[in-house]
Formats: C-alpha cells, sequence, structure tokens
C-alpha cells in the first residue's frame, strides 16, 4: 500500500533534520547561538503562551519516542534513520 506523509510529518521531520544539524555545529556559529539562547519573558496580555522552536523540537522528539538528549544527534547517519523513520510512520 502507498503511504504518503502527512505534511506534519515532513515538517516534523525537517524541523528534527535541522536540530540535528545545529547540534553538531561548532560552538559559536550563528544556528548554534539561536538555538541556545532565550527570549526574556515580558508582561503580555493573556492568551496564548508563546510558541517557541526548542518547545517544537522538544514535542517532535517525544512524539517520535526519540531520546530528548542533546547528545543524540551527534552521530550523524543513525540520527538521519532516526528522522527518516519520523516522516516515513504508516498511521
Amino acid at each position: 500500500m502507498w503511504y504518503c506523509p502527512s505534511r506534519a510529518d515532513h515538517i516534523s521531520a525537517a524541523r528534527l533534520r535541522w536540530f540535528g544539524n545545529s547540534v553538531r555545529m561548532e560552538h559559536g556559529r550563528t544556528p548554534d547561538i539561536a538555538r541556545l539562547s532565550t527570549v526574556p519573558e515580558k508582561s503580555r496580555p493573556g492568551g496564548r503562551p508563546p510558541q517557541r522552536w526548542n518547545s517544537d523540537v522538544l514535542q517532535d522528539l517525544q512524539q517520535a519516542d526519540l531520546p530528548t538528549s542533546m547528545h543524540e544527534p551527534y552521530c550523524r547517519v543513525a540520527w538521519l534513520v532516526e528522522v527518516q523513520g519520523v516522516q516515513d510512520h504508516t498511521p
């Protein structure tokens, strides 16, 4: 049976691939600095809490049953196999 991944699966896999790339980057590069930085919270009107990229990645890792450790993506080949499994999972 032919399966076409949903857009959400495709976006999640792309986000996890980029996460792996940014973890493996040398320290001090702009994506590494952006990944590790935080935005100071301001008082804002009530409503939905802000959604951050790091929160999305953590949610993707949990949904795919991948370890949330920052050391896992250092093995590039194993990480890409795991991420491909996220995109190719069948419903």
